[in-house]
């Protein structure tokens, strides 16, 4: 069997060029490879690899924010109760 030859890294600016071309020029893959000198295949699967890296990256986001809401909600939680009882501890109820 021949040996297979490692192709080099696409610079990401490349790839996040195709998906641009792609998601707002509305390009097929089909066109931007023959624009570019690449196989279909190359362009069609680096576009899939930066929507799902974008789908991670948004998702990640996603949970770190809602933990950091409910952090948030806890906080203030915790804020007005110590404001109440320091209140009451100051100025007890007869």
């Amino acid at each position: 069997m021949p040996k297979r030859i490692k192709k080099p890294l696409l610079p990401p600016v490349m790839r996040r060029d195709w998906l641009r071309r792609f998601e707002e020029d509305g390009l097929p893959a089909s066109e931007i490879a023959r624009s570019d000198h690449y196989d279909v295949r190359t362009v069609r699967k680096q576009i899939e690899l930066m929507l799902q890296e974008r789908e991670g990256r948004e998702t990640r986001l996603l949970v770190l924010r809602q933990a950091l809401e409910r952090h948030y909600a806890d906080l203030v939680s915790f804020a007005e109760k110590l404001d109440s009882e320091m209140t009451q501890s100051i100025c007890p109820r007869r």
